[in-house]
Formats: C-alpha cells, structure tokens, sequence
C-alpha cells in the first residue's frame, strides 16, 4: 500500500488569509470609522466614540490604550488563524480518508483477483485431467491464465499511482493555500496595527 505523506502542520509564528478560506474578516469590531465604515479614521473597540484622543494622561495614557487595543487586535487574530486552520485540517482529513479508502479498494481488488486466479487454474487442471490433456496444450492454458492475472493486477497497480499522485497535487495545492491564508492574515493584522499605532501616535 502507498506511504501517505505525512500532515503539514502550520508553524507556530503564523505567517498571515487567502481567497480560498474568506475573503472578509470581523475586524469590524475591533476597527470602526467615524462613518461606520473600515479604513480612515479608525476607533479601536473600548476606545471614544467621538474617534478622539485622550485629552488626559498625554503620551502615557496613548501607550496604554494602544495597548488594550493591540491585545484585542491580536485575540482577534488567534481566534480566526485557529477557526482557519481547523477548516484546512478537516479538509486534509477528507481527503486522507479518501485515499485511504481507495487504497483499500485497490488491496481487495488485487486479493480477489489472485483468488480468482487461483480457482480458475484448480478449474483448468480438473478440466484437462478429465478429458485426459497432458503436454503443450496445458501448459499454455496455464500461461494464459497467468497472463490474465498479471494483466488484471498491472490495471488495478497502475489506476492506485494514478490515484495517488492526483492525491498528492491535490494536497501540494492544499498546504499552498493554507500558507497562503496564513500569510494574508497575518499580514491583515499586521496592517491595523500599523493603523492603531497612528492613531494613538505610539511608535
């Protein structure tokens, strides 16, 4: 039976999310515009609704509300990198399930088709005894029986590595886009705090 390769397993430091999972993410509580709307002049959540410094504490006060925000800004991420990266496994679990059922079917078919082989030569030698064949002509019956047998494994070998290389582009493409939307969100988070860090002026 075929090795499967191994499950890629993300790393730790996320990279940052593509098409393939969702395009728009829930930034909306953590980023707000005056007008409602994302981009512009943002108000990290627990911030003014006036979308206005604090006029108290100066540079301090800035740091430390910058902060708060930071911190829910990145439980925001971790929650969304988790959700994602459990979507992708469950997507790879299928998948393996897949060829492993497969894998199985090609392993019955080829047990069944050495039974079939078995029981067509104990037929074939009954066969022969009893209409008292001996020499050339049960020797070739015998060849092509075993050619036969060894055509019928040859199509049930070659459809399990087609099988298993589909397989194995299929997951290339899956571990791509998983990096994929790893690195976008990474890079979506990475993006607003730059944002917040111009407006809390903390740098």
């Amino acid at each position: 039976m075929a090795t499967l390769p191994k499950p890629w397993v993300p790393p730790k430091q996320p990279l940052s999310i593509t098409p393939v999972h969702k395009a728009q993410y829930n930034w909306t509580n953590m980023f707000k515009s005056s007008n409602g709307n994302l981009g512009g002049n943002l108000t990290p959540a627990g911030g003014n609704p006036n979308n206005k410094l604090p006029s108290k504490g100066g540079a301090s006060s800035n740091k430390n509300a910058f902060k708060r925000a930071q911190k829910s800004a990145w439980k925001i991420y971790q929650n969304q990198l988790k959700d994602m990266n459990a979507s992708y496994g469950l997507n790879l679990q299928g998948m393996q399930n897949q060829l492993n059922m497969a894998n199985q079917g090609y392993e019955d078919s080829a047990r069944q088709a050495y039974i079939t082989n078995q029981q067509q030569n104990n037929g074939l030698n009954n066969y022969l005894a009893s209409r008292g064949y001996t020499g050339g002509m049960t020797e070739s019956s015998r060849i092509n029986l075993g050619n036969n047998y060894q055509n019928n494994l040859n199509d049930i070998r070659n459809t399990q590595a087609n099988n298993q290389t589909q397989y194995d582009m299929m997951l290339a493409q899956h571990n791509a886009d998983q990096a994929s939307a790893q690195n976008e969100l990474r890079n979506t988070y990475e993006q607003n705090i730059l944002k917040l860090r111009a407006k809390y002026n903390v740098w």
